[in-house]
């Protein structure tokens, strides 16, 4: 899968969180946690990149995404694994999954690849629309940690929904005053680059990805 077809896959997942409901039983908590973790942290890091210019309301997206809670109770690939209880839980977790997959797809393309003049707009419009859909969705996470006995945890994600809802609505209409054609797909960078790592703290967190793509895989071989 390319990125635009994660990006695809994520947005059809979340429609349905949207259609359905996104609020989850105690047992299906973590995986709730773990996608919107996973769709937030894709969304920084998108918008960190199309940032770079001085559009206006794109800067103020970018600092409620910062906003966020971010809330990882187990590592993804546990997540990803386990049976879940309820159809929310189970539509959590595919969100989890594809929400990584498409962050490293973008992290792994090559910069002249990146989406810029009206395409970028386009871009950024994908990731208003997503990140209103997923402020949303706090409520529904909210009411699951309530429902769990974490106030606490359920109080920061009511506190950060308005506003994220409210800017990313504002980026949307922005963007859409404008012509917005497709972007198209990512180039990825070749194999024989060798990607740094900037800190070291992020370093568990790049191992965790390479765990959900080989367990996501469905070309390799089976060990015998």
């Amino acid at each position: 899968m390319t990125y635009r077809q994660e990006m695809g896959r994520l947005a059809r997942e979340i429609a349905k969180l949207l259609s359905e409901g996104g609020r989850v039983p105690g047992e299906d908590v973590r995986a709730a946690l773990a996608g919107h973790s996973s769709v937030v942290g894709l969304l920084r890091a998108v918008q960190a990149d199309m940032a770079a210019t001085e559009w206006r309301g794109v800067t103020d997206l970018s600092q409620e995404l910062a906003r966020q809670p971010r809330i990882n109770d187990q590592p993804l690939t546990s997540i990803i694994q386990r049976p879940t209880a309820s159809r929310a839980g189970e539509l959590w977790a595919r969100v989890a999954k594809t929400a990584t997959i498409a962050e490293n797809e973008w992290h792994q393309s090559t910069l002249a690849s990146r989406p810029y003049g009206n395409a970028a707009w386009s871009e950024i419009a994908d990731i208003a629309s997503l990140s209103e859909a997923i402020g949303l969705l706090d409520g529904d996470i909210a009411d699951s940690l309530n429902a769990a006995g974490r106030w606490r945890d359920a109080a920061d994600f009511r506190a950060s929904q308005s506003g994220l809802i409210a800017i990313a609505q504002e980026v949307r209409r922005l963007a859409g005053t404008g012509p917005l054609p497709t972007a198209k797909d990512l180039q990825p960078i070749t194999p024989e680059t060798v990607i740094l790592a900037p800190t070291q703290h992020v370093i568990p967190e790049a191992l965790e990805h390479l765990a959900v793509l080989v367990n996501s895989a469905n070309n390799l071989p089976q060990p015998k």
